[in-house]
């Protein structure tokens, strides 16, 4: 709907719009919109976060909180933001 589209777009994405358990939808919107504050966990940067590349899935709920954190945490460290650490960590992974 073009209303869902517009929340997305505009970095405004209600709980009752997408459901309580989209955080990667969610994270994917605000990461499009420019905001690299937050981490897409989808099914790389979970297997990256774990090391285990078996892994076929996203994570939800306080698991995909804790990677989300733990992807923070990390770009801290290295002064990246988050969004573009995963995205570097994909890379690397991918070749």
């Amino acid at each position: 709907q073009v209303s869902t589209a517009n929340h997305a777009l505009s970095g405004r994405i209600l709980d009752d719009v997408l459901g309580k358990d989209s955080f990667k939808v969610k994270r994917f919107a605000r990461n499009l919109s420019g905001d690299f504050s937050v981490v897409t966990v989808d099914r790389w940067a979970h297997r990256i976060a774990l090391d285990d590349y078996s892994i076929d899935g996203v994570p939800s709920g306080k698991k995909y909180l804790a990677i989300e954190a733990a992807y923070i945490e990390a770009a801290a460290i290295v002064g990246e933001l988050p969004a573009e650490l995963q995205a570097i960590c994909w890379l690397v992974v991918s070749r």
